[in-house]
């Protein structure tokens, strides 16, 4: 059975997508691939302490 897949909109600097678009190219796969790919290994790579959100002013970034 395959899993449901879901749209994510990200913002992110141009500088940022035109990096991971020349990864993406390199690799043979489309962008959207290649930043699944990454979040994945970032996520089974760093324990929950080390992918938590950054803190600015006392509040979390993105909460």
């Amino acid at each position: 059975m395959t899993e449901t897949r879901v749209t994510l909109l990200v913002r992110v600097p141009e500088r940022l997508k035109s990096r991971l678009a020349g990864i993406a190219k390199r690799e043979r796969r489309s962008l959207s691939k290649q930043v699944e790919l990454l979040l994945e290994r970032c996520l089974e790579l760093g324990s929950e302490e080390h992918v938590t959100a950054p803190v600015k002013g006392g509040r979390r970034v993105g909460n």
